[in-house]
């Protein structure tokens, strides 16, 4: 197991044991940082944990999100990261690491990307078709609420029971509807 190696023999000679390019990227360090890309929620992917890690000369930092549903997860900035550093315009050249193959990597992040793509694609259909079919009647239901909470405003109980009167009627309607 592990990366193929310059001599699989007991040859201490300096560089015997550097891994050779191209050698299947079956590392830990490459299957580590591959399977980083999948990782989508939990209590050890929270994109504060990695603040932690931060050193001196190389500090990080994690902007908070205008609403917490926006905030993107570990596996989901990890991925981004990678394709805008590695796959982007404006990139530098990138530096073979030793123990690690960038393009195995990268190849898992572009496939993490196509299935959340993927996902977010079912997720969208099926939020437009329940917003179609469901929210006209939420909003109707939400408004009679609210006129039923502006006429019991009033200190005329006739109001207030109209208020009562067409809310109930309204559920009727649909129910009728509803079983029909």
């Amino acid at each position: 197991m592990g990366a193929a190696v310059a001599d699989d023999g007991f040859d201490f000679r300096p560089g015997a044991q550097i891994p050779l390019q191209g050698g299947g990227g079956q590392t830990a360090a490459t299957n580590a940082l591959a399977s980083a890309a999948y990782r989508d929620g939990g209590k050890d992917t929270k994109l504060k944990d990695i603040l932690g890690a931060n050193s001196e000369n190389h500090p990080a930092s994690v902007k908070d999100p205008k609403i917490s549903l926006f905030e993107p997860n570990l596996g989901e900035a990890f991925c981004r990261a990678v394709e805008a550093r590695t796959l982007g315009a404006g990139r530098k050249p990138l530096i073979q690491s030793f123990g690690a193959d960038p393009q195995t990597v990268v190849e898992h992040c572009l496939a993490a990307s196509r299935i959340r793509k993927e996902r977010d694609r079912r997720l969208r259909l099926i939020m437009l078709v329940c917003g179609v079919v469901f929210l006209p009647g939420l909003l109707m239901w939400l408004g009679l609420f609210q006129l039923r909470k502006t006429l019991a405003k009033g200190e005329d109980r006739k109001t207030s029971w109209i208020g009562t009167a067409l809310l109930v009627g309204v559920a009727l309607i649909a129910a009728v509807l509803l079983y029909r």
